[in-house]
């Protein structure tokens, strides 16, 4: 009896662990590589893989095992060719492809086939075919053509989803991912088209009334749908495109705060943790301290996913000390007239701070529109900065002087921790302090940038 209960014990671990993994082999015809791996994206707020590498032999054969505990679409590579997978835990495919014409090719037998010789099929009439994309040519059409061009693709879709599955059945998992993928770009192209077509054409068209009521009869909560970047992604940009039409915008400093309770408060489950987590994340890198480190504490006590947690956390503390409303790092450098002035004494003002190089090109491009903008903003509470980086300061100083440049010019070529606290990567690079010395921007537009002037005005008057 015991021996009986141990046997059963062992074959429940066993069971167990081939239920956390995947095994893909296969053979590849003309193979130029040795080697051949699967990335799977364990965080859906980053895009470092974790690769699961396996061994090509002299005749092709070869075998990858793959951790995976979930459900997942994965990146298939061998060389330079990708394809999307989508793998469930204890699946076993075999598969056999012609290296350099891997899409084409590559076909499935086993534990997960049906399934992901579906997702090829699929991806190489729908993905691949220009005819089907909003993009490059069907972004131009009017209204109606748009709306007619969206319904045949999804109808074209769930036609070809029917007539496969009738034939080959699909997991519940899957099917539920496809369809999501199919209703949800639908929405989404669909949302965002008139955003899409003024990036593309620059400018947008005189939309109906009822154009934006199909949102209606969208639905928000599927979290059978969690799987699909399109669902995922139409619910981001439906949370921004009702916060645009509540006259919230991208540059208010409370914006990240705006959308993260919209979307508390409109969505449910899995899917609004999902959200609630790429708001905060783009409020760690894009938003205000103050802002973010409410958000980041409520997201701790309502989010379950302890991964998504210990990566915000990382995240977090990684950057509070650089991100806007935290304070700019101090420094005290000589000036061009042999002054010694410290970021302190312009207490009370706001500082356009510029790290430059006499000798950069691009900084040279902007000089004569720097000079225009302290112009413009002569009588304004703001006084222009500018850090050279020359390594010669005999250099730098008759440059300052020869070109009769305004604002505060200050040396500090030599100072390598400077640009390492302020993190600057390339020159130019420009930074908007507030009054009370904590940053407003630290990619503060250029310059020659038409909307630097109103950047300014707007954090003055925010």
């Amino acid at each position: 009896m015991k021996k009986s209960l141990l046997l059963f014990s062992f074959m429940m671990l066993v069971n167990l662990a081939w239920a956390q993994r995947v095994l893909l082999t296969g053979k590849v015809t003309k193979p130029k590589s040795d080697s051949i791996r699967v990335g799977v994206n364990p965080n859906p707020l980053s895009a470092q893989e974790a690769q699961s590498i396996g061994k090509v032999d002299a005749q092709g054969s070869f075998s990858v095992d793959v951790p995976l505990k979930e459900a997942s679409t994965v990146d298939f590579v061998y060389e330079d060719e990708s394809v999307s997978l989508f793998l469930q835990p204890g699946d076993e495919l075999e598969t056999r492809f012609t290296a350099g014409n891997m899409l084409k090719t590559l076909k499935f037998k086993g534990k997960g086939a049906n399934e992901n010789n579906f997702l090829l099929a699929f991806n190489l009439k729908f993905l691949e075919n220009e005819d089907y994309q909003v993009l490059p040519e069907n972004i131009t059409l009017n209204e109606k053509s748009f709306i007619e061009f969206l319904d045949f693709r999804k109808e074209d879709q769930l036609a070809f989803f029917e007539k496969y599955t009738a034939k080959s059945p699909v997991s519940d998992t899957f099917q539920s991912y496809i369809l999501a993928e199919i209703e949800y770009a639908w929405a989404n192209d669909r949302l965002t088209f008139n955003e899409l077509r003024t990036k593309v054409l620059g400018g947008p068209i005189k939309l109906s009334a009822n154009y934006y009521s199909f949102i209606n009869n969208v639905k928000l909560d599927n979290a059978l749908g969690v799987r699909s970047h399109s669902y995922l992604n139409y619910l981001k940009n439906y949370i921004k495109f009702q916060a645009v039409a509540g006259n919230h915008r991208p540059v208010d400093m409370d914006y990240y705060e705006v959308i993260y309770y919209m979307a508390k408060d409109k969505l449910a489950g899995e899917p609004r943790n999902l959200v609630l987590a790429n708001i905060l994340h783009e409020s760690i890198r894009f938003g205000f301290i103050q802002y973010t480190s409410r958000m980041f504490a409520d997201f701790e006590s309502l989010n379950t996913n302890k991964d998504l947690n210990e990566f915000l956390a990382v995240s977090y503390n990684t950057g509070k000390s650089f991100a806007l409303g935290s304070e700019a790092p101090a420094f005290k450098l000589m000036s061009n007239t042999g002054n010694e002035v410290a970021l302190s004494d312009f207490k009370g003002k706001m500082v356009y701070l510029n790290f430059w190089n006499s000798k950069c090109g691009l900084c040279q491009m902007d000089l004569p529109y720097a000079l225009e903008l302290e112009r413009e903003l002569a009588n304004e509470n703001v006084v222009f900065v500018n850090i050279g980086m020359d390594e010669n300061e005999g250099y730098w100083r008759e440059s300052t002087n020869r070109r009769k440049l305004k604002g505060v010019q200050l040396y500090g070529g030599n100072q390598s921790a400077l640009l390492k606290d302020y993190k600057v990567v390339e020159l130019p690079s420009y930074f908007l302090i507030d009054t009370d010395g904590t940053f407003i921007s630290t990619k503060a537009k250029r310059p020659s940038n038409a909307g630097a002037k109103e950047q300014i005005m707007h954090a003055m008057h925010k």
